[in-house]
């Protein structure tokens, strides 16, 4: 972490985000935790983005990605959500939309898994290069 002012308490910043989102499970409205997890997501993203808290700029792009991606798969798990809690059935149209979005939330989450991969294991390749 960035040495000087409250950066160095940012591992307390990162204990807070994972209580807010155990609490957020405890709302009995599931659309209501999803509203609530998706704004969370929302709002440490763009606290990420304000403050840069790592030492490395390497290390803040990557947390940069793996946040907007957790926003992006939010954004989608909500969507889905909301056209599915309308009741009643769902236009070919419609199902054709939320498995769209399904493959699109899949893809997003395995290059995540790809760029998490590559970077820890890339660097220390091409050392022994």
């Amino acid at each position: 972490y960035k040495l000087g002012g409250w950066i160095i308490f940012w591992e307390s910043f990162l204990e807070l985000r994972r209580l807010l989102f155990t609490l957020v499970h405890f709302i009995d409205n599931q659309l209501l935790q999803l509203f609530l997890s998706c704004m969370l997501c929302i709002t440490f993203q763009i606290h990420h983005c304000m403050v840069y808290p790592f030492k490395h700029e390497n290390s803040n792009r990557a947390e940069t990605l793996s946040l907007t991606l957790l926003v992006a798969v939010s954004l989608i798990n909500s969507l889905k959500a909301s056209i599915r809690s309308t009741g009643g059935s769902l236009s070919q149209t419609v199902t054709i939309v939320i498995t769209k979005l399904s493959e699109l939330e899949d893809m997003m989450i395995i290059t995540l898994l790809i760029f998490i991969i590559l970077s820890s294991v890339l660097p220390k390749f091409l050392r022994k290069w």
